[in-house]
């Protein structure tokens, strides 16, 4: 709106001024010296407001600024949550053992109750811990009498990274853009997606039945939903789905809180890999990037298109890695071609190999 009006704008814009007057409108002339100081303050001025405008505008406000534009809709930042894994003892029981301390791939990790049970807690929130292998010996902070061994077993609930400005700003944009209210449809999907660890709710009305709806949570790492959580989101929304009227779902409509289920997807190709690098780097950063795109499948795909995983967008990915000089005979799941995911799906990444 005002990036026209910089120094350079401003100075010719008087210099024409000037010549309209008859006046010496030379470089070091009494009437540009006098000028250029106001010119000087008008421009910082205008980019000042353009700033302004920026910083307040829906589509480019960002940080702090973001958060209470959001805030005034009832929409506010996911912060970041630790992953919980299992744990696995021997010669102790896990709750004689809970608020001890353990190291496992160079992550610290605290037994605690959680959700009816036992499981080790990264210290540190975020995604950086739920791509730990399980079976990895756990390396206890002080002895504890009687422990034989303790290995790391499953993940059980995935850790999410603090939401970025993209995703609160899309939620905050379809809360202005479609009144949350009164029960609609848009209701139940800021309800769900409101809390930490959802990424995307895709709300079906009527979806088992007259008087339902139905949800189909998706974790905010494009994932199943956990149990803890689906049930949790359940149990606030409408208890045991008997449409009472009891949690914030109205009297007599029927909510089912449902966990996407996981497709998984096997990439195998052949390659060869660039000099000063090995095969286990290759694939690791074949993992990282891909993950990252059934992600963006996963939480992005439009509620009305049908979730594709499409062969190019694999082949551009891997062509992409440095570690990678050449690959040939890309399949996904044995095939070269697209992977349509199954309704109620979401796509995982399951093995990826060299042939």
């Amino acid at each position: 709106m005002f990036e026209k009006y910089t120094e350079e704008y401003l100075m010719e814009q008087a210099k024409q001024m000037g010549q309209s007057l008859g006046v010496d409108t030379r470089q070091g002339s009494i009437y540009m010296d006098a000028c250029t100081g106001h010119i000087l303050r008008v421009a910082k001025f205008y980019e000042d407001l353009r700033m302004a405008f920026q910083m307040f505008s829906d589509e480019t406000c960002t940080g702090e600024v973001l958060e209470e534009k959001a805030a005034q809709r009832q929409i506010y930042r996911k912060q970041a949550t630790p992953s919980f894994y299992e744990g696995i003892f021997q010669g102790v029981e896990a709750s004689a053992m809970v608020g001890e301390r353990f190291l496992a791939d160079g992550h610290y990790f605290t037994l605690v109750s959680y959700d009816n049970g036992y499981y080790l807690q990264a210290e540190k929130p975020g995604s950086e811990t739920n791509d730990i292998q399980p079976g990895q010996m756990l390396i206890p902070m002080k002895n504890t009498a009687g422990l034989l061994a303790a290995t790391l077993g499953e993940l059980y609930l995935a850790g999410n990274d603090k939401e970025s400005d993209e995703s609160l700003r899309q939620r905050y944009q379809d809360a202005v853009a479609f009144s949350a209210e009164n029960g609609n449809k848009q209701q139940y999907k800021s309800w769900c997606e409101e809390y930490e660890g959802i990424g995307r709710a895709v709300i079906t009305p009527l979806g088992k039945g007259e008087h339902t709806v139905t949800a189909l949570l998706i974790s905010a790492d494009g994932r199943a939903a956990s149990d803890a959580l689906t049930g949790r989101i359940q149990e606030e929304i409408d208890p045991g789905s008997q449409g009472l009227g009891e949690g914030k779902a109205p009297i007599g409509c029927h909510f089912y809180a449902l966990a996407a289920k996981e497709q998984t997807l096997n990439v195998s190709f052949h390659a060869q890999i660039s000099a000063g690098y090995t095969s286990e780097s290759a694939i690791e950063e074949a993992k990282k990037r891909l993950n990252g795109y059934l992600k963006e499948v996963a939480l992005h795909t439009p509620n009305e298109e049908e979730m594709f995983v499409q062969y190019v967008k694999i082949v551009a990915i891997l062509a992409d890695i440095t570690a990678i000089k050449d690959f040939s005979e890309l399949t996904i799941n044995g095939s070269e071609g697209n992977v349509k995911i199954n309704a109620g799906y979401v796509g995982v990444l399951g093995e990826v190999s060299f042939l």
